[in-house]
């Protein structure tokens, strides 16, 4: 009680109400939490906690030496009421994300007529390893070498963005661009995958097809070449791309860079597909 005392304190910023059709909305609040090792219940001190919405509105904050983390603003515009992206991260335990819903109305006594009594409390629990991603709400994990730096994406109810986006820090470091994504998609009806993955379709000339099993899954392997000068590019871009499909769903893990480095980080990016698997 003492600690839920001290944090609503620490959230009484103004609020603001937006009223339509008779319906009152909470459009900003206070956030906090406390993040847990799952196993033994201990704190979780200097964990990455992020929060996205569909609109990319939200931020990213610390949590303290009692695992306990306090959004009290955010970057740019708060995350809204609704489903958002809630992903935690920290040296131990990796990148833990899942889409959660948001109505800032857990304070049992919040009142309209004092908007700073509204409050949002998210408590996490972590298990996992080092270095690996894990989603909670699709249940897949896979792993990343420690150089990579894993983001959770905000839009939750599009197929547009990625589900996840990782990117190699080492090789940003060198000037190279050296990334991940992994995309959930409606799969195209002729179920010709060449370029349909790609948001907005991009020009790719397909120079190697072929196959895969990646978590237990029979995937088509492509390797695409993008041109600088078709795609507005500084340099040729050439991507490996694994597509299978799950209940209904086309899941597509792309990993890409510079052409010219391609043939030597290829092995990374086929241990980042074999690593994916469903829990």
């Amino acid at each position: 009680m003492m600690i839920v005392r001290r944090l609503r304190s620490r959230c009484q910023g103004p609020l603001i109400l937006l009223f339509s059709m008779s319906i009152a909305f909470l459009a900003s609040g206070c956030m906090w939490g406390v993040v847990t090792d799952a196993r033994t219940g201990a704190p979780v001190s200097g964990a990455m906690v992020s929060v996205w919405d569909k609109n990319d509105n939200g931020g990213l904050v610390t949590t303290d030496a009692n695992g306990i983390y306090v959004f009290e603003s955010f970057t740019g515009a708060p995350a809204s009421p609704g489903e958002a992206t809630f992903s935690v991260t920290s040296s131990s335990f990796g990148t833990q994300s899942e889409v959660r819903t948001i109505d800032y109305a857990e304070n049992p006594g919040a009142s309209l007529a004092n908007p700073a009594s509204f409050w949002e409390v998210q408590n996490f629990q972590v298990a996992g390893q080092p270095n690996g991603y894990h989603d909670l709400t699709r249940g897949y994990t896979m792993m990343f070498s420690d150089s990579w730096i894993i983001v959770a994406m905000g839009e939750p109810e599009t197929e547009s963005a990625p589900i996840v986006l990782a990117t190699d820090m080492e090789q940003s470091g060198r000037g190279n661009i050296s990334i991940c994504a992994v995309y959930v998609r409606t799969p195209p009806p002729d179920g010709v995958f060449d370029n349909w993955w790609s948001v907005p379709p991009q020009k790719a000339t397909v120079t190697e097809r072929g196959s895969a099993q990646i978590a237990g899954q029979s995937a088509t392997r492509l390797v695409l070449m993008f041109d600088a000068q078709d795609n507005n590019s500084m340099s040729d871009l050439e991507d490996v791309v694994w597509i299978f499909q799950r209940s209904g769903k086309a899941w597509v893990i792309s990993c890409g860079t510079e052409a010219e480095n391609f043939s030597q980080l290829r092995s990374q990016y086929e241990q980042i597909a074999k690593s994916f698997k469903f829990d």
